[in-house]
């Protein structure tokens, strides 16, 4: 067994773990990270390894993903994390990343492209993370921003590769439209009856393989001091009835501002800010998130887009035994 070091947060409570990959067999990141995110070991939902930078910029990240025990291009909580890790942790130093008051600058490289983060920094703690992710607008719009129509359902599928990155997006009022009486963020069986319906037939129909992707939907009809809310259901996946808190996620939130865009819910051109608040603020009370999503289009087609969760916590650092062994790898 070998003895590697770790840290883990979590961004709107989507647990990362972000590890050195000077540490590990280069090429080896899914054989010593998979075991590690699954319980009993630490437990996240991807897993990012840190590598010096390639291309000019502070630090490479390769990333890992439980759902599909696979390689993905990006992950919005995993920049979260990071920005805030960078600050808060041994990370920054270690790869000798300057913090600095009252902001910092962190240039990340991934699959998907270079990622710029800004960190807003206070008294030596991370109070705030925005992402830049244009290179993950260009990967999704290289991947196909199209309507589709699911029975009587207009949605909107943002694809790219690999397919597991899929993302079906819905607005509720089409949703209510099309199945009235139906409470969709309720988190009851009939809601999950219909979404069910609505992702396994659109699956079937594109002949998409395996038996999962991302679907979210929105509604422009805030709750509190939100402009919209999100819900992002990992369909067919999870569902969980009465659970008083909600999942945030970064490329969700971006594949929901190019769906709006494909909606005309925002201008043409120019800047739009949206702070969403994070599922119904009648199911999760003082837990209530938000999402910040700055978008700016040119006609009608998102050119730039930023991202910050209101949520960001570092739980953890130290270091953890892999199961795998260099002998092995």
């Amino acid at each position: 067994m070998k003895r590697i070091d770790f840290v883990k947060g979590h961004a709107g409570f989507d647990e990362i773990i972000l590890l050195y990959g000077d540490q590990n067999e280069p090429g080896a990141e899914l054989e010593v990270g998979l075991p590690l995110l699954f319980k009993p070991s630490l437990g996240a939902i991807e897993a990012g390894f840190l590598y010096p930078p390639e291309k000019g910029g502070d630090v490479k990240v390769k990333m890992i993903d439980s759902t599909s025990r696979d390689y993905i291009t990006m992950c919005g909580g995993l920049t979260q994390v990071l920005g805030k890790a960078v600050v808060e942790t041994d990370i920054g130093r270690y790869f000798k990343i300057k913090v600095t008051e009252p902001k910092t600058q962190i240039i990340v490289e991934t699959d998907s492209g270079v990622i710029p983060i800004t960190v807003e920094v206070a008294h030596g703690a991370a109070k705030k993370v925005w992402a830049n992710m244009k290179a993950y607008v260009d990967e999704c719009y290289a991947g196909g921003v199209r309507p589709v129509k699911i029975g009587d359902v207009h949605a909107v599928n943002v694809g790219i590769s690999p397919p597991r990155m899929e993302y079906l997006v819905t607005r509720v009022d089409e949703l209510e439209r099309a199945y009235p009486g139906v409470d969709f963020w309720a988190k009851k069986q009939p809601a999950f009856d219909v979404l069910m319906s609505l992702y396994q037939t659109f699956m079937k129909n594109e002949k998409i393989p395996g038996d999962f992707f991302y679907g979210a939907f929105y509604d422009l009809r805030p709750e509190t001091r939100g402009n919209g809310r999100v819900m992002f259901r990992f369909s067919p996946t999870s569902f969980q009835e009465n659970t008083r808190i909600e999942w945030a996620c970064g490329t969700g939130t971006v594949a929901i501002g190019l769906a709006m865009a494909a909606n005309g819910d925002v201008s043409g051109d120019g800047e739009t800010r949206t702070l969403f608040e994070v599922g119904s603020h009648r199911i999760v009370g003082d837990k209530q998130m938000f999402t910040e999503l700055t978008l700016e289009t040119t006609h009608g087609r998102v050119v730039d887009a930023d991202f910050s969760h209101s949520l960001i916590e570092m739980l953890a650092s130290g270091k953890i035994y892999s199961p795998i062994t260099s002998q092995e790898l």
